[in-house]
């Protein structure tokens, strides 16, 4: 007979891989939907309809394809959390708070901010309803272009700081003591 404790633990632990499971493959399957898919499919004047099974199919690919790539901070905390899966019965506390929350509030606020902005903002300013479809249509492929490019302008910038930096202290460089020649 299991105690209280024990079931809670149980509820909690299942409660975590559906969030893991499914919630976060729908976040992302919806992101994609919304960044590829659904500006360039359906009519002009509606927006098309989701399939849930569809876009929790494409989330789930995509978060494997994201787990088969990511670096080595996040390798550790998946493989950590795997053996924990796998084991008996811990408190996953820390892959809730390390993993989950980090990974949802991303995608919440990659989904949310372009909905607010085309459906809060941009109709304020006065267009017409075919303009603010299109705004809406777009809001995701367009924030992204913008992430991509301020992550390109950053990496630049960074580049450019480190060479001009390398080049000012000679870093790197082994020094050597010239005489005048005289």
């Amino acid at each position: 007979m299991t105690s209280g404790g024990t079931c809670l633990l149980a509820l909690k632990r299942d409660l975590l891989f559906f969030i893991w499971t499914v919630i976060i493959p729908l976040l992302i399957g919806l992101l994609v939907d919304l960044l590829l898919i659904s500006p360039f499919v359906g009519t002009d004047d509606d927006f098309p309809a989701l399939n849930f099974f569809r876009t929790w199919l494409l989330g789930r690919f995509f978060k494997l394809l994201w787990i088969n790539h990511v670096d080595e901070s996040w390798e550790a905390k998946l493989k950590r959390a795997n053996e924990d899966f796998s084991a008996e019965l811990r408190p996953m506390w820390w892959f809730f708070q390390d993993v989950c929350i980090p990974v949802a509030m991303k995608l919440l606020v990659a989904l949310g901010v372009p909905y607010v902005l085309a459906k809060g903002v941009f109709p304020r300013l006065g267009y017409s309803a075919s303009v603010n479809l299109i705004v809406y249509r777009f809001s995701w492929l367009g924030s992204f272009g913008l992430c991509v490019f301020y992550y390109l302008g950053k990496v630049l910038f960074v580049q450019l700081h480190d060479s001009i930096r390398h080049d000012r202290y000679a870093i790197g460089r082994r020094l050597e003591d010239v005489g005048d020649g005289s």
